[in-house]
């Protein structure tokens, strides 16, 4: 009976220790599968595996008209082998996004057209001892002034796609980055108009009389994605006295220069004159000196996107400007005769936190006040008004030669030209011809196409004239800015511009010259 009973406890043991080994290999293994379940490693396909990742260096946030932001491509390999054969990264940019470059090192061969990098290196997978990513690419954008503006939230997606390399696994092919864009003002100045005193009609500019005050309507747009706040728009009379505030680093009405003035931000929006290029317009403090005219209020804040007029006067009322001084630099009404660059500024006060500071000023107008007289080398054009119908004629002397055509009624947006020359039949054939804007206050963009007598487009050329000024083109030493013209070339002009526009050729014809008008439109 002992032995018996020691057999029974002793298989009874046995039972009660294979049951307890049993359940610790099910909690082994269950331990092994919630561990896999959780894991953060990678899983590793059999095979290549290349997965792509794209991140932003520095901020984590793109700021509206930054430049030279940089992002950083690679590709790594979470398979079980080596990649194998060519590698090809694409990048897609949001609109809102400019890339200015696209760099891989000798490892990638890059193409900034189409962000596209390809490589025949093979990335190793993670075996521990070999990195398993690529070397980097560098991507570099600018953003632009009214990135996100239209969308809410303000976040831009890139996408980037990684192919080829003998990749077995589609996922991790595609990456993309979210980024936000933080929104800011953008103020421009797109145009202005001449208006009399009374600041009811529009002039030209041959109306304003020398110590007459008129208004200068400037429009301003706010381009960027953020309220502008206060702004306060400005005029600057390039080489004329400075009619702004007193003090002892630039005395009341002493002559100034625009293209010498700084907008210092550091002191929080300050017109310095700086000729030496002495002040740091982030962290120098200076002495306020206002433009030459200016509003005297501030104009309403100006939304995302708005654009908005501002009358600025040329002129100083006594009701406005009781300081004698204004009387004694005679800055009360208008100007004195002579020839002016008017500078215009959306924000002359540099009071607008922007995304660009650098755009607020219009290209100079050049505005010619009273009778001024002709110089021997003057060169230019006429406009004539009368209360009654005219025609006219002009009558060009070149060297010994007569020439003459037709004056114009009007402008238009196209002009064409035929028979024009460059060193042709022999070498004894030229010509030149003259584009005039007539618009009064707006720059004219134009381009000029040159067509051979095949009707082949052989050169491109832009260009941009001032209101009311002519340009000459002498066709033997032509410039383009795509093709080019060849010796012998034989054809015409096609011209476009923005603005209405006329234009004369003036063909040379051996020792012949003659003159014609061009044509806005052709007929059947």
């Amino acid at each position: 009976m002992i032995k018996d009973d020691f057999v029974f406890k002793k298989g009874l043991a046995h039972m009660k220790l294979s049951k307890n080994f049993l359940n610790s290999w099910r909690i082994l293994l269950a331990s092994i599968l919630i561990i896999s379940f959780f894991q953060t490693t990678p899983v590793y396909a059999s095979g290549a595996d290349l997965h792509v990742e794209k991140s932003l260096v520095g901020s984590t946030n793109l700021t509206q008209g930054e430049t030279g932001r940089t992002y950083t491509i690679v590709v790594k390999n979470w398979g079980t082998i080596a990649s194998s054969g060519q590698i090809t990264v694409t990048d897609t940019l949001p609109a809102g996004l400019t890339a200015t470059s696209i760099t891989g090192g000798t490892y990638w061969n890059c193409v900034l057209a189409t962000l596209t990098c390809t490589t025949n290196n093979s990335i190793n997978w993670d075996d521990g001892i070999v990195t398993n990513e690529s070397d980097p690419i560098t991507l570099t954008v600018n953003v632009a002034v009214d990135a996100a503006a239209d969308v809410d939230p303000h976040i831009l997606t890139n996408v980037v796609n990684v192919s080829g390399g003998g990749d077995s696994d589609p996922e991790g092919n595609e990456f993309e980055l979210e980024t936000t864009v933080i929104q800011k003002p953008d103020l421009i100045v797109t145009g202005y108009e001449l208006r009399n005193e009374a600041n009811d009609a529009v002039i030209a500019p041959a109306d304003i009389n020398a110590n007459e005050a008129f208004h200068i309507r400037i429009s301003v747009k706010n381009q960027g994605g953020a309220d502008a706040g206060i702004f306060y728009p400005g005029v600057f009379l390039d080489g004329k006295p400075n009619y702004g505030p007193d003090n002892d680093d630039y005395p009341f009405g002493q002559i100034t220069y625009f293209n010498d003035f700084k907008i210092i931000y550091g002191s929080d929006g300050c017109l310095a004159y700086d000729p030496e290029e002495n002040l740091d317009p982030m962290g120098s403090t200076c002495n306020s000196v206002r433009g030459n005219y200016t509003i005297y209020h501030f104009p309403p804040s100006l939304p995302a996107g708005a654009s908005d007029t501002v009358d600025v006067y040329i002129g100083y009322t006594e009701a406005e400007f009781p300081n004698e001084d204004y009387d004694a630099v005679d800055a009360r009404t208008g100007l004195p005769a002579g020839n002016y660059q008017i500078y215009l500024y959306a924000d002359s006060s540099g009071i607008v936190e922007e995304s660009i500071e650098d755009n607020n000023a219009y290209v100079p107008i050049n505005l010619s006040i009273g009778y001024i007289g002709f110089t021997n080398s003057w060169a230019g054009g006429m406009s004539i008004q009368s209360d009654l119908p005219v025609v006219s004629v002009a009558r060009p002397h070149v060297g010994a030669e007569i020439t003459s055509y037709a004056g114009f009624s009007t402008g238009s947006l196209n002009s064409y030209i035929p028979m024009l020359f460059k060193g042709a039949f022999g070498g004894s054939y030229d010509s030149a011809f003259y584009v005039q804007n007539v618009n009064t206050s707006s720059l004219a963009n134009i381009t000029i196409n040159y067509y051979d007598n095949t009707g082949t487009l052989n050169c491109t050329k832009s260009d941009s004239i001032a209101p009311l000024a002519s340009k000459g083109y002498w066709v033997p030493t032509a410039t383009c800015d795509t093709g080019s013209l060849p010796a012998g070339w034989v054809g015409g002009v096609i011209i476009t511009s923005n603005q209405p526009i006329v234009a004369v050729a003036r063909p040379h014809v051996g020792a012949q010259v003659m003159t014609y008008g061009g044509f806005s439109t052709g007929s059947l």
